[in-house]
């Protein structure tokens, strides 16, 4: 193969790694956010926000400290910046805020162990709210000192998302079924909103393993097939509201269905077990009480009040019925193989994160993937896809960023909420209609794919 060719097939691969460089060359290295005095002024290549909550997380962690579903109040600026330069410290608090499972714990400790840093930290850091990080300038010896840890460990995360997001591609590649079968074009994942997430969200290493477990499950491997759907769950909960399709697909009888429950419930129970172990069943249960308790968040530009009734949003039960009828209604369908198995998901997974309280742009790395071998075949698909990318990331940063700082923002966030509507339901609607047919024909049509 000519260097030429070679490129011409596996260039998708070396844009993650291009992209991380060039972030990396711009960032500042003892600061998050932004260089200079206004770190919050543009997110255009990348956002600091959730990575300096991953930090403070893994640090509190390693601290030996106990954690809890308690979010700090963010304080002004200024209020921080005294806190942090001239004291004096406040005492800690009783347990440090956690949002994330303790899979997601342990990585986060992991990168955090690693890190250069010398200590001590000030109480009023460990228990800041993580925007705060972002906020405050570093002025002296000391504080750039410790925003230097915060960058490693932000950008030990970027790392390990660009590993994973190249072994995702090559997953992909090579076809989620034997012989190259439900293979897809990987540059997919590879535009500006999915890159973007990848630069500052963990969401590609469930998606990573939620890939693994569908080619385990394409080549009928049982165990490594619910092995990694549990792994995905640990990191991150919505893989389980597509497991049960998953597990259907493979439940030729009983014996693999036992299997595959079996082996998605082990790393469920070592990482409970050890979360429990070290911060007691009150430290396991923190993020869980803390994501259950979320309040609507209109700032997020959900679907609530534009679209849906706003007492939906105030009725858990009434979200996970409508995630579980459209689940139920999907897992009772006669099975078509994997390409119905990898568009039932999405759907799933489309329905369940827009009926959540609050927006999260990320949610691309969570269904995305799922589609790409589909792309291969449907032009319409592919589409729509790049379209969705395309939405995504003129929502955020870019449209997100310039509205928050208007007064006259109201129609225009309207618009962007409809153009994400209006693509989901186009995507939605495909999805539909190309499981109808697949439904209509022979169950055995799609297998060769």
């Amino acid at each position: 193969m000519t260097t030429r060719a070679y490129l011409r097939e596996w260039w998708p691969f070396l844009v993650p790694l291009v992209a991380a460089a060039a972030v990396f060359a711009v960032q500042p290295g003892d600061q998050l956010g932004w260089p200079g005095d206004e770190p919050f002024k543009t997110r255009l290549l990348y956002d600091d926000a959730d990575m300096g909550a991953y930090a403070l997380r893994g640090l509190n962690a390693n601290l030996g400290r106990p954690p809890g579903p308690v979010e700090p109040d963010l304080v002004a600026p200024e209020v921080f910046d005294q806190a942090v330069e001239f004291g004096p410290d406040p005492p800690p608090l009783d347990r440090y805020f956690l949002e994330y499972p303790h899979a997601a714990l342990f990585l986060f400790r992991a990168v955090a162990a690693l890190a250069p840093h010398d200590g001590p930290w000030p109480n009023a850091v460990l228990d800041a709210n993580y925007a705060n990080l972002i906020f405050h300038v570093p002025h002296t010896p000391r504080e750039r000192a410790l925003w230097r840890t915060f960058r490693w460990i932000a950008r030990g995360v970027v790392a390990l998302n660009v590993l994973a997001l190249l072994a995702m591609m090559l997953v992909l590649k090579r076809g989620l079924g034997p012989d190259g079968t439900w293979a897809g074009p990987v540059w997919l994942l590879v535009l500006p909103a999915s890159l973007y997430f990848v630069q500052c969200r963990f969401d590609t290493l469930p998606s990573l393993f939620v890939v693994l477990g569908l080619a385990a499950a394409g080549r009928g491997r049982v165990g490594p097939s619910g092995l990694a759907f549990g792994v995905a769950t640990a990191l991150k909960l919505y893989p389980l509201v597509v497991a049960p399709l998953v597990w259907r697909h493979l439940t030729t009888d009983a014996r693999r269905g036992v299997v595959w429950a079996a082996a998605f419930l082990l790393p469920l129970a070592v990482v409970f077990g050890a979360g429990a172990a070290l911060d007691g069943i009150d430290g396991v249960r923190a993020p869980f009480q803390f994501q259950l308790g979320r309040k609507l968040d209109p700032e997020t530009w959900t679907f609530y009040g534009p679209l849906l009734p706003a007492s939906l949003a105030d009725s858990s039960a009434g979200r996970l019925g409508a995630v579980a009828a459209v689940l139920v209604g999907l897992f009772v369908l006669p099975r078509r193989g994997l390409g119905s198995v990898l568009r039932r998901c999405a759907v799933v997974l489309i329905v369940f994160a827009n009926l959540q309280v609050f927006y999260s742009p990320q949610w691309v790395l969570w269904f995305v993937p799922l589609l790409v071998p589909e792309a291969r075949r449907s032009r319409p698909l592919l589409g729509l896809l790049v379209m969705n990318d395309v939405m995504t990331y003129a929502s955020f940063p870019l449209a997100f960023d310039v509205m928050a700082s208007s007064v006259t923002w109201s129609w225009e966030r309207g618009m962007m909420i409809g153009w994400r509507a209006a693509t989901l339901a186009l995507l939605l609607a495909y999805l539909a209609w190309a499981e109808v047919r697949a439904l209509r024909g022979p169950a055995g049509r799609e297998s060769a794919r």
